[in-house]
C-alpha cells in the first residue's frame, strides 16, 4: 500500500453521468489552488475494468480533444477554459506525450498528477463512468489509492435517465424527440449500461464497502442544478 501517495490524485469525481460532473469539473478547475488535467475524463479505471464496455479513450476520443485544445490557450480567456491556464504550453505538451504514449498502469496514471504539472496544488480528475466500476476494480483502487477522496454526485434515477436520453437524441440521433420512433427510444432505454448508470443503491453499496465515509463526498444534483 502506498501510504505516502506522493503521486496520484488527491480526489476523483466518479459521476453519476448526467448528474453535474461537468459543472463540478469546471468549478474545481477555476479554483486557483486546484489542478485538473486538460482533459475532463481520463477514463483509466473503466478502461482496465474487464466488466466495462469502455473503449480505449486515449485513441478514440481524447486525441481529437487535445488537438483542438491546443488552440484554447491562444484563443480563449482564462474564464472560458480555466484548466488550460495553470501550466506553460511546453508543460501541457509534456503532459500530452505522457498521457498518449505511456504504458497504461497505476504508475502511469499517478504520473499524470506529478508535481511537474500540479506545482503543489490539490489535484484530481472527473470521469463519470467510474461510478459503475465493478466491485473488484473498486477494491483494487481502494488499496492502490488509500488517500484519494471520492466525489459522487447523485441524481434521481428517472431524471438522470431522461437527461441521458435527451443527450443521446441530440448528440447521436441529431433530431427532435418528436421525430423518434417508440422502438428507437425503447432500444436505447433497455440497454444494460443505461440501467446500470441509474442504480444509485448499487453504486453506494460497492463504493462504501471499500471507501470510508470521510473519503466519500456525496453531492446532490438538485443542490447544484
Amino acid at each position: 500500500m502506498n501510504k505516502a501517495q506522493s503521486k496520484g490524485p488527491d480526489f476523483i469525481g466518479i459521476g453519476m453521468e448526467r448528474a453535474g460532473s461537468s459543472w463540478i469539473f469546471y468549478m474545481l478547475a477555476s479554483h486557483p489552488d486546484v489542478w485538473v488535467p486538460p482533459i475532463k475524463e481520463l477514463h483509466y479505471f473503466d478502461s482496465i475494468d474487464p466488466q466495462s464496455n469502455s473503449l480505449n479513450w486515449r485513441r478514440e476520443k481524447h486525441l481529437n480533444i487535445r488537438l483542438r485544445g491546443k488552440l484554447a490557450p491562444l484563443l480563449k480567456k482564462p474564464a472560458d477554459r480555466p484548466q488550460f491556464f495553470k501550466n506553460s504550453y511546453a508543460e501541457y505538451l509534456k503532459w500530452d506525450w505522457r498521457y498518449f504514449r505511456g504504458t497504461q498502469n497505476d504508475e502511469w496514471y499517478k504520473s499524470l498528477f506529478d508535481e511537474t504539472f500540479t506545482k503543489g496544488r490539490i489535484s484530481g480528475e472527473v470521469t463519470a463512468a467510474y461510478s459503475t466500476l465493478s466491485e473488484p476494480v473498486v477494491a483494487e483502487f481502494a488499496q492502490s489509492f488509500p488517500k484519494t477522496k471520492i466525489l459522487l454526485s447523485v441524481r434521481h434515477p428517472m431524471e438522470r435517465t431522461k437527461s441521458s436520453l435527451l443527450h443521446y437524441i441530440r448528440g447521436v440521433l441529431k433530431k427532435p424527440i418528436a421525430d423518434c420512433t417508440e422502438r428507437e427510444l425503447l432500444d436505447w432505454l433497455n440497454q444494460p449500461l443505461v440501467l446500470e448508470r441509474s442504480r444509485i443503491s448499487k453504486m453506494l453499496k460497492i463504493w462504501r464497502s471499500y471507501i470510508d465515509d470521510d473519503r466519500l463526498c456525496l453531492i446532490d444534483f438538485n443542490e447544484i442544478s
